[in-house]
């Protein structure tokens, strides 16, 4: 009853500070709550992914709108034939936003990510330790589509990568984590 009870505060939480920041930014267009999906290639998960976020804080630092500060907690999981992954990275971004039309924009992006992940195969439990701790810088660059709109779809392309960490348990392989990723968005 607990774990339901702090689930449930959790997804309060984060629902409403997605609505704040997306209220409290000048140039609004898909900064709320996103559900995505998309291919990444990387040491620690290569084939399809998942993404649900939430934006915690969206700020423009310029009087144009163009330019902004994003924070944005990701939960994501994924996997290729017999192993799977799921975990957790908050994000911080800096980029710029560009209108070429009013329902078509692009929107580049860097910054960098922390995230805890949690990972299974035919070898270990999906809960089971060890697990990994990952810092990346990334880069990116996302095509707005519906810009007249506050929700809407984008098409992404974002690389990256850091060092990343096991922690309790046998040691992962943590040689390295660049990662190439291609997807869809939808923001809402």
């Amino acid at each position: 009853m607990k774990k339901s009870l702090f689930v449930l505060l959790v997804l309060f939480v984060l629902s409403t500070s997605s609505l704040y920041a997306k209220e409290n930014f000048d140039y609004a267009t898909f900064n709320g709550i996103s559900l995505g999906g998309g291919a990444t290639v990387s040491p620690t998960i290569s084939g399809g992914f998942f993404d649900f976020g939430f934006n915690f804080y969206s700020k423009n630092i310029d009087k144009g709108g163009e330019f902004y500060i994003r924070n944005y907690l990701e939960i994501m999981g994924g996997g290729m034939l017999s192993s799977g992954i799921f975990g957790f990275r908050e994000r911080l971004f800096f980029g710029a936003t560009h209108a070429i039309t009013d329902q078509f924009g692009i929107r580049g992006y860097g910054g960098m990510d922390f995230g805890i992940l949690i990972s299974g195969n035919e070898n270990k439990d999906f809960f089971a330790a060890p697990y990994l701790l990952e810092f990346r810088g990334v880069g990116g660059v996302e095509f707005l589509l519906n810009m007249e709109s506050s929700s809407g779809g984008s098409i992404f392309v974002e690389a990256g990568g850091g060092p990343k960490f096991s922690i309790g348990g046998d040691v992962l392989d943590t040689s390295g984590n660049g990662f190439i990723s291609f997807g869809g968005r939808y923001y809402f």
